[in-house]
């Protein structure tokens, strides 16, 4: 999924709301937190440096399908909690806690870990 795609989807559901500057940096901190905590535990090679206001809307995030349909329901839940409509809040992240929760288990079958360093007591590695 593109920054655009994630952004048309959201502005549908409030057309008022056209803060394209939010929705983008809610998107850049979500791909932080799966490249520290998914990621990141099996390779090295995944180059993220953020989004900004400057970064092309055909960027394409990190997560595949069919798990991208996460970034809409984050988004969702970041416009609802700024309009604080709590039930939609409540019903976007709940959502979108369990397709993260599964693209979490997923990526882990699929990919094997990076090897964790090991220290010795004795000064060695």
């Amino acid at each position: 999924m593109k920054i655009k795609e994630a952004i048309a989807q959201v502005q549908d559901l409030a057309p008022d709301v056209k803060d394209t500057g939010s929705y983008i940096l809610w998107l850049s901190r979500l791909d932080w937190q799966v490249k520290k905590e998914i990621l990141d535990n099996y390779t090295d090679e995944v180059e993220y440096n953020g989004y900004t206001s400057e970064t092309s809307t055909d960027t394409v995030l990190l997560v595949p399908p069919p798990y991208d349909e996460m970034y809409v329901r984050y988004l969702e839940a970041q416009l609802y909690r700024r309009l604080k409509e709590t039930v939609n809040y409540n019903n976007a992240i709940v959502e979108f806690n369990a397709i993260y929760k599964r693209f979490e288990a997923q990526y882990n079958r699929d990919h094997t870990p990076k090897k964790p360093h090991r220290f010795s007591f004795y000064g060695g590695v």
